[in-house]
């Protein structure tokens, strides 16, 4: 950058992150990194994304596992869950677009983005509905 004419903390200023090898801090880095709001950020793309994706799947799992399956045990409707995802993210959208930027990639979250959660959610319905009907 240097010889590109540009000055640390003058044109550009470079914020460093660094796991040690530790790929369990990885996505705090990365949401650290993110809320700096930053014009440009680089990652070592194969070890963030292993850990960001491997968060995600566990939230996901979460999601289907436990939500929908307890929701219908309950006797709750699982299919409410469609409804509540499309709320937040016509939220999420309308914050997003209100503060000037748009929402993460999903590659670059802890969470699958709420389209995934109602694509997910919409394809296990089928198996999770007749836990309803053998709720008390």
């Amino acid at each position: 950058m240097r010889e590109l004419g540009h000055v640390d903390g003058r044109n550009y200023r470079l914020e460093v992150r660094w796991s040690d090898g530790q790929l369990d801090r990885l996505p705090a880095l990365a949401r650290e990194s993110l809320q700096l709001k930053p014009d440009v950020a680089i990652a070592a793309p194969v070890l963030s994304a292993q850990a960001l994706n491997s968060e995600a799947k566990q939230e996901a799992d979460a999601d289907l596992l436990v939500s929908l399956e307890l929701t219908a045990r309950a006797g709750g409707d699982p299919r409410a869950g469609v409804t509540v995802r499309q709320r937040m993210s016509r939220l999420s959208q309308s914050s997003a677009q209100g503060a000037g930027r748009g929402q993460a990639p999903q590659f670059l979250s802890t969470h699958p983005s709420n389209e995934s959660r109602i694509k997910k959610t919409e394809a296990n319905l089928p198996e999770v509905l007749p836990l309803c009907k053998k709720a008390p």
